[in-house]
């Protein structure tokens, strides 16, 4: 299949991305990249995470996402917005990150056989992130606390050297 495999374009949950592309990235570990904004999704988040593990305080798994280029975000016109297919939007790639993974973006999507994404054609890039969560212990929470409500979420994207290169190569 090449660097990538095409996935079916199907209608996107509301909230997710709306791409005519879709592309899957083996999980790598070439490109380690945090992701940011999670304190702003707390729903979605938290919804990612799930209930506290019944015996311990800490869960890590790996997790799919889906990567959602922004090119008309104001804040950022490279901005990568991070999704999970059921839960939505839970972040983004930092800033100092897009402005090579962008471009980067667009170029996979001219490979893929379409339009360049100023033409209004979009590309949506699944990938695996590692997931670490860990809530307090019980006998530090007071009555009011929410015991399933972790003190800390870090959500990393484990991208393999292909899309690494691709940003890198630019």
């Amino acid at each position: 299949m090449g660097m990538f495999s095409r996935k079916p374009t199907t209608p996107a949950q509301q909230g997710n991305g709306q791409g005519d592309v879709l592309l899957t990235f083996p999980r790598g570990e070439d490109a380690e990249i945090e992701v940011v904004g999670l304190q702003h999704r707390k729903d979605a988040v938290r919804a990612l995470v799930g209930k506290r593990p019944r015996d311990e305080t800490e869960r890590e798994k790996s997790v799919k996402m889906r990567l959602v280029r922004e090119p008309s975000n104001q804040h950022d016109p490279n901005a990568i917005a991070v999704h999970t297919d059921k839960h939505g939007h839970v972040g983004y790639i930092p800033r100092t990150n897009t402005a090579d993974l962008g471009p980067a973006f667009d170029q996979l999507l001219v490979e893929a056989g379409k339009a360049s994404s100023k033409s209004g054609q979009t590309v949506d890039i699944y990938c695996t992130a590692d997931l670490y969560a860990v809530w307090p212990d019980l006998e530090d929470l007071e009555p009011e606390d929410d015991k399933d409500e972790p003190q800390l979420v870090d959500l990393t994207l484990m991208l393999s050297r292909d899309l690494a290169v691709k940003a890198s190569a630019r």
